[in-house]
């Protein structure tokens, strides 16, 4: 990639930001899978808050 970078740096840029998009949505769908497991255990992240963090 360094080298592609001096020979097309235009085409390097492009396939830079496919690859960032990629881990981008790779990193979306674990979020995603994690917080459908949690949900689906029934779990409740505001039941561990102390009262004063609890949204009225």
């Amino acid at each position: 990639m360094q080298n592609q970078i001096v020979d097309d740096p235009k085409d390097a840029v492009m396939q830079a930001e496919v690859m960032v998009t990629e881990v981008i949505e790779q990193i979306k769908q674990k979020f995603d899978n994690e917080h459908s497991t949690l949900k689906t255990l029934g779990f409740n992240p505001m039941s561990s808050l102390p009262k004063i963090f609890e949204i009225p």
